[in-house]
């Protein structure tokens, strides 16, 4: 999915709160080059999300709605 260095700076800045710069000083880059990397692959993630999303859509467009399914009714529990 995404490449080996867009996973480290991605888990560096979001899982574990490191800033541009550090994140930069631990891959020997600059924090500018750690932005560019993040929004590729955050512009990446983003792309994989929606052609999930299309695939949930072209799915739910094969299943039957849940209109047409009868309910389910649960006993009472017996409270009250």
């Amino acid at each position: 999915m995404l490449r080996e260095q867009e996973r480290v700076v991605t888990t560096f800045y979001s899982y574990e709160g490191l800033t541009l710069r550090e994140t930069g000083g631990a891959l020997n880059v600059t924090g500018g080059r750690v932005s560019q990397i993040l929004r590729r692959a955050l512009l990446h993630l983003r792309q994989v999300r929606a052609e999930d999303t299309g695939l949930y859509e072209r799915a739910k467009a094969v299943l039957p709605s849940s209109r047409s399914m009868k309910p389910v009714v649960l006993p009472s529990a017996g409270f009250g």
